[in-house]
């Protein structure tokens, strides 16, 4: 066993000539972003167990996924905006941390193959060295049925109009309550094609839930997300430099400009 000492980033380090050539080569990781749908009896998984769905669908395809390092290495990838249980969606995105460059279409054709029912990947893309993936705004539809709550109209205008919307959010795991003023997560909410359509703000302090807007104009809060569908995302564009402006992009492409979706 031959044993060598080579200077990295300043530092000496000794080891095998199998250590040092580990140690000096350079981990490739190519980020891409993969958008997909979920529906019927999968839309009721938790965003956890999407993950590990993911993580199967990915292993099964035989993509070149990068690991993490340590003890327990896991693979790299993320949901930049965690669909609420129970909410449908056509406009989700997965981030992916890939061992080399993959043929996205080719990609998507095994990934699909791999994946449940109520799940499909609807294309990818690469993202940019240092893009992010910021939301910053999200929209759903709810439709209005017969014994929907009477006079959603009157109660949408009322709720505009408001400077403050208080809601209590609690949390079984540490057995508390706390408030939260929901009024500035509010983009728009109006009735649209016989549906509830509002489109919340989302930032670093937050967002409000989709449960929490129809519990205020009557629904029963706890029961209503299998009616609600997550129907596109804002994203905040950025360049090669990760410096951001401010054009949002929709959900399908994310170097795509879009312009945001307001009641009008």
């Amino acid at each position: 066993m031959h044993v060598s000492t080579v200077d990295i980033a300043g530092e000496r380090m000794t080891g095998t000539d199998e250590q040092l050539d580990s140690a000096t080569t350079p981990v490739v990781r190519v980020r891409y972003a993969f958008a997909f749908e979920v529906e019927g009896d999968l839309k009721f998984i938790s965003h956890q167990d999407t993950l590990r769905m993911f993580k199967r669908a990915m292993a099964r395809a035989k993509l070149p996924v990068s690991y993490s390092e340590g003890f327990n290495p896991q693979p790299r990838l993320s949901i930049p905006l965690p669909r609420p249980v129970g909410i449908a969606s056509i406009c989700e995105q997965l981030v992916v941390s890939m061992a080399e460059e993959i043929d996205t279409v080719e990609a998507t054709s095994q990934f699909q193959a791999h994946a449940p029912i109520g799940l499909t990947i609807t294309g990818g893309q690469q993202l940019k060295p240092r893009q992010k993936m910021l939301p910053t705004g999200v929209s759903y539809v709810l439709p209005i049925a017969e014994d929907d709550p009477e006079n959603l109209e009157e109660k949408i205008e009322k709720i505009l109009a408001e400077e403050k919307l208080i809601v209590s959010r609690s949390n079984p795991k540490k057995k508390e309550t706390r408030t939260v003023d929901i009024r500035p997560f509010i983009d728009s909410l109006c009735i649209k094609n016989s549906s509830l359509a509002f489109r919340l703000h989302v930032s670093a302090k937050g967002t409000a839930k989709p449960s929490e807007i129809a519990g205020l104009l009557g629904y029963e809060a706890i029961a209503i997300n299998h009616r609600i569908q997550r129907i596109s995302i804002a994203w905040l564009a950025q360049d090669q430099s990760g410096c951001s402006d401010e054009k949002n992009v929709s959900s399908g492409n994310v170097d795509d400009a879009s312009p945001r979706q307001d009641c009008t």
